[in-house]
């Protein structure tokens, strides 16, 4: 028994205790590996999850849960080789959501600043983040540049490609990042290397075919110019011309432009952008586009088809209004009259610069100024513009109201057949002493409705009164009326017409006498309180004597159809002022108390006690309204009247 017991304490039993004690090190073991990699899994789903949560412009507060989040899940990876792999997920990730300060958060956790050196596309990523292909016209964010140069400063490379071979500086021209383009030349970036012809867009869909697209590969310079005319696809028309070209690929074409690299002179992207430069009158980027030799009779690219072509630089600059730009152009050989065929909305015609100058100036180009247009065109007719370029340009100082350049167009012996419409009266009267014609009933018409009294009255003075009073003056009416233009319609209502009570169709091709209407009954169809004030001071009577029914009752029929929702303040005001013009004058429509019984108990009250809002204005019959020497009238306080009495609708309708 000893001999056995000291075999147990040795050889054999010691053997057995030996082999049962490292079998169950191994079940721990595995337990324990297992348990780490549930940690190691579950510290990268988490940060996954917190690096794809969406920022606002690469800024998002990380509130201090998260930075909990990130210290715990660090504390159970540290130094395993698996937790770096989910360390630069994690960056991936929050670089694809935008997320300046996590991806900051998540490189501060890297102490050898090495982690991003065999990452060869993790600058790429950063900059395709920015902007996709449907808002290639929005702005770099002041966070990208940044965001780049931080990635540097943790191992990232500024020359290295990515699966489709291209260079981070590709991305830069590909979006139009100038900013970030600068900080990467500036870094070492090589401008030198070739790529596909954008592979990301859709080159098939183009309006103006590419004629180089069998190229397999292209420069820096083609590729920025395609993805500027590509990126056009998501603008409005407008913008495509107005938005200076510095704000987005200008610069970066300029440097490889600089640079020496070369583009086909007639290519279409290369020519379209001359066009916009010379639109906006960038001399910089027209001088060097010159430099490299590009085809001033190219036809312009677009990839819109409402987007408009002009013919040539010369014409774009003439659009824009850019006289230096369009003096520089005519250096190069340019014609001054020659014309082009231009592209606007889908339709062609054949133009000059100067014809297209105005029609452009027509379509409200947002930053075209009349006076830098008409410069130009001016010196366009220096420069040897044909004789109709000149009577086009004399037709628009007419109508523009530019005196002194229609002056020095006469005395050059430009003349016109016609007089075109326009208000200013000295205009016309230039015209008309140097021959042109004019025609009189269209003529009064147009002043009229124009609210110019005294190219009316110049009219009137030297042909007579040649409106249709039965059939124009319904619409004229309602023209003067909703343009505020009250000095205009106390002289037609005082002077014009025979009496201010005549009536006239409401449209001109009405015939049923329901119909039938007057000056007066059209301010209180269009609810201006100032205009039947102004014409119940000049003598308008309320009883609408030729009518089928009078003013009030007019007043009577619209307040009864609102009477259940609520009564509108201006209905109440103007009814008020037929009511206190009526009484007295004898007519048996004049109001009663039985009528106004009838009227909601609100009005009733207004109109009897006279407790309307409406300032009084004096009358004609004891104070008449005062007129300018120019014959006329100062009628603020007529149009101030319906401003006021907008006001009070809003206040009544917060109070029901």
């Amino acid at each position: 028994m000893q001999h056995k017991a000291d075999l147990a304490s040795q050889g054999p039993s010691t053997a057995v205790v030996t082999r049962e004690g490292p079998v169950n090190n191994q079940d721990e073991s595995k337990k324990e590996y297992s348990a780490q990699n549930e940690r190691l899994k579950y510290a990268r789903d988490t940060l996954i999850d917190l690096a794809s949560r969406d920022s606002a412009d690469g800024r998002r507060k990380i509130f201090d849960y998260e930075m909990n989040i990130i210290r715990e899940s660090f504390a159970v990876g540290q130094g395993s080789p698996e937790f770096t792999t989910y360390h630069v997920q994690a960056i991936r990730s929050a670089l694809k959501h935008d997320n300046y300060d996590l991806v900051k958060a998540l490189l501060d956790k890297d102490p050898t600043h090495h982690l991003l050196e065999n990452e060869s596309d993790i600058l790429q990523a950063a900059l395709s983040a920015e902007c996709s292909w449907y808002f290639r016209w929005r702005e770099e964010s002041d966070s990208l540049r940044e965001r780049i140069e931080l990635l540097m400063t943790y191992g990232a490379s500024i020359n290295t490609l990515d699966s489709e071979n291209n260079t981070p500086l590709y991305y830069t021209c590909t979006h139009g990042h100038h900013k970030t383009f600068r900080f990467l030349i500036d870094s070492g970036a090589d401008y030198q290397t070739f790529h596909a012809r954008l592979p990301n867009c859709d080159i098939e869909s183009r309006s103006t075919p590419i004629p180089s697209l069998d190229l397999d590969q292209v420069n820096l310079l083609q590729v920025a110019l395609d993805a500027r005319l590509e990126g056009e696809k998501g603008s409005s028309i407008p913008s495509i011309w107005t938005k200076p070209l510095q704000r987005k690929w200008g610069d970066i074409i300029g440097f490889f432009i600089d640079a020496g690299l070369n583009v086909r002179t007639d290519d279409p992207s290369l020519v379209k952008f001359l066009h916009i430069a010379c639109f906006q009158g960038n001399l910089v980027y027209v001088e060097k586009l010159l430099s490299h030799g590009v085809d001033l009779a190219g036809r312009a690219g677009r990839s819109d088809d409402r987007d408009y072509i002009f013919g040539s630089p010369l014409h774009a600059a003439a659009a824009g209004g850019h006289k230096n730009t369009m003096l520089r152009l005519l250096q190069t050989g340019l014609k001054p009259s020659a014309p082009c065929r231009q592209t606007y909305f889908g339709e062609e015609e054949l133009l000059t610069p100067i014809a297209t100058a105005f029609k452009s100036y027509g379509m409200s180009m947002p930053q075209l100024k009349s006076a830098e247009v008409f410069d130009t065109c001016e010196a366009l007719v220096e420069a040897g513009a044909s004789e109709d370029d000149c009577k086009i340009l004399m037709e628009e100082c007419a109508k523009r109201g530019n005196v002194d350049m229609l002056k020095r167009l006469l005395q050059l012996g430009v003349r016109i057949q016609n007089v075109p419409l326009c208000r200013n009266l000295d205009a016309v009267r230039l015209l008309l002493e140097s021959g042109a014609s004019i025609e009189p009933a269209r003529f009064q018409n147009y002043a009229a409705k124009q609210g110019s009294v005294d190219l009316l009255k110049f009219l009137v003075e030297k042909y007579g009164p040649s409106l249709q009073v039965e059939q124009d003056m319904g619409y004229i009416t309602f023209d003067v009326i909703r343009g505020n233009h009250m000095a205009m319609l106390r002289y037609l209502g005082s002077e014009y017409l025979d009496d201010i009570n005549t009536t006239f169709w409401q449209y001109p091709s009405a015939t049923n006498a329901e119909y039938r209407v007057n000056l007066l009954q059209l301010a209180c169809h269009e609810l201006h309180i100032g205009a039947v004030r102004l014409l119940l001071d000049e003598g308008a009577n309320p009883g609408c004597p030729g009518l089928l029914r009078t003013a009030a009752e007019f007043m009577r029929e619209q307040l009864r159809s609102v009477s259940t929702g609520g009564t509108n303040t201006k209905d109440i005001q103007i009814f008020q002022l037929l009511v206190e013009h009526s009484n007295g004058r004898g007519s048996d429509k004049d109001f009663n108390a039985n009528e106004l019984s009838l009227m909601p108990t609100q009005l009733t009250e207004n109109v009897c006690h006279g407790t309307s809002k409406l300032q009084k204005r004096p009358t004609a019959t004891n104070q008449p309204a005062t007129k300018s020497e120019s014959g006329s009238d100062d009628d603020t306080c007529y149009e101030d009247d319906r401003a006021r009495a907008c006001d009070m609708d809003s206040d009544n309708q917060s109070k029901v």
